[in-house]
């Protein structure tokens, strides 16, 4: 199992980068160590819709906590995206990260600014994907008395 650097390794590492061009690189870095998801994972359900590459995020739920989030894209900084994304909300309830305000955090990351809109747009689906997922996993748990 890869491990990834926690939200403060994290936010320190990127702080660390001297210009755009480093904050890519990093970027980059944490997208090769994203690891490989199943092909049977790669589905329309799974996939993100009205990103520029192709991209699929799956969720692992554990009563309400997000257990983990894998993924795959055919862009290695979309990739870095993912790994963002789930040191991002490791740990948290389903609630706390319907609620959390995540431009925030991406901006102590110097993200949003160096990010092109698409990647941006990109980042802004995959966060929204993310939701989407829970708020259908909290539905069917209550409809299911979970």
């Amino acid at each position: 199992m890869c491990l990834f650097p926690n939200r403060k390794t994290l936010l320190n590492n990127f702080s660390l980068c001297e210009n755009q061009e480093d904050r890519y690189i990093y970027l980059i870095e944490l997208g090769k160590k994203l690891p490989i998801i199943e092909e049977n994972l790669k589905t329309n359900n799974n996939r993100v819709f009205g990103c520029q590459s192709y991209t699929w995020i799956f969720l692992e739920f554990e009563k309400n906590k997000l257990k983990k989030i894998v993924g795959d894209s055919d862009s290695l900084i979309v990739k870095g995206l993912i790994v963002v994304l789930a040191i991002l909300f490791k740990d948290m309830t389903l609630r706390k990260i319907l609620e959390n305000k995540n431009k925030n955090f991406f901006h102590k990351l110097s993200l949003y600014k160096d990010l092109t809109p698409s990647r941006n747009q990109g980042l802004y689906l995959m966060i929204e994907f993310i939701h989407s997922k829970i708020r259908k996993f909290i539905f069917y748990s209550k409809e299911k008395n979970l």
